[in-house]
């Protein structure tokens, strides 16, 4: 026999938990909308800086422009080497770390011959003096040009082809070094060598080209964009592309040039969509357009 009342009070169930779900409010079962969804054009920017020291040996010091950008407008801060005349001592880091926040994960430096060699350095921003850092689909590796110059070899060259063969969950690469090594050997940018500082001009050969660049043109294959960027001082800003599509550019302050004609590299990442741009920007337009 049906038993009516349990089937009542079963159906009387139902609706009061019916009526529960339904009375909260709709919001809590949303789905979740991520950002890129609300808003695809999600950029972020980065600073490259190279050789921004001053020739003040005696007081160790970047260019006063430099001194004056509010670098938290960057997701970024890339230096490329030459800080300081000589960045061996307790006071030019501690100078140092007050303008670039050595020691923060977003701060990248690839060591030039005027900061090499510094334990202190490696000691104070707790890395090696070459590694790899990936950030929402960037890789960046960090080169060491100084241990060998023009010679990138041993455990060093190891670790390129470590990084490149396992490459992953990154759309783009990108290189940084001090001296500028894949002009030396390059018939195309040979003429150029006279525009560029000592230490990049008097390298006599490299093994770039027969090491390094191979990794490179892998990672490419793999579709990624490659981009190489060195920052020794130069008097012009550097762009060249190989015939394998790799992005060569280079650009070096000098401390007697004026703010128009001293360029750092901004680039520009589209956190959604995964396109990646750069240009070269005068000092005087940085202080002017991103310092608050």
């Amino acid at each position: 026999m049906i038993n009516f009342y349990k089937i009542s009070s079963l159906i009387i169930l139902l609706l009061v938990i019916s009526l529960i779900i339904f009375s909260v409010p709709m919001s809590r079962y949303s789905r979740a909308v991520s950002p890129c969804e609300e808003d695809s054009t999600i950029i972020e920017r980065s600073i490259f800086i190279g050789h921004p020291r001053t020739n003040n040996d005696v007081k160790q010091s970047v260019l006063k422009s430099i001194e004056k950008i509010d670098f938290s407008n960057f997701a970024l801060t890339l230096l490329g080497g030459d800080l300081t005349v000589n960045i061996d001592s307790k006071e030019a880091l501690v100078y140092l770390d007050s303008i670039f926040d050595l020691s923060d994960p977003n701060t990248l430096l690839s060591r030039g011959n005027h900061d090499h060699p510094s334990t202190m350095l490696q000691d104070f921003t707790k890395r090696p003096s070459y590694y790899a850092y990936s950030r929402k689909g960037i890789t960046y590796l960090i080169l060491d040009t100084e241990e060998k110059a023009g010679d990138i070899s041993n455990d060093q060259l190891k670790f390129i082809k470590k990084v490149t063969d396992t490459i992953s969950h990154s759309k783009h690469l990108i290189v940084m070094h001090h001296r500028i090594i894949w002009m030396i050997g390059n018939k195309d940018l040979a003429p150029l060598l006279s525009s560029v500082g000592n230490s990049t001009k008097q390298i006599l050969k490299t093994n770039f080209y027969k090491d390094i660049y191979p990794l490179l043109v892998d990672v490419k294959e793999k579709g990624l964009t490659v981009i190489c960027v060195g920052g020794d001082r130069t008097n012009i800003n550097i762009e060249y592309i190989t015939s394998d599509n790799i992005q060569f550019i280079a650009t070096g302050m000098q401390p007697n040039q004026s703010d128009d004609i001293n360029y750092v590299i901004v680039f520009e990442h589209n956190i959604c969509n995964q396109s990646l741009s750069w240009l070269f920007e005068p000092l005087n337009k940085i202080k002017k357009t991103h310092q608050k």
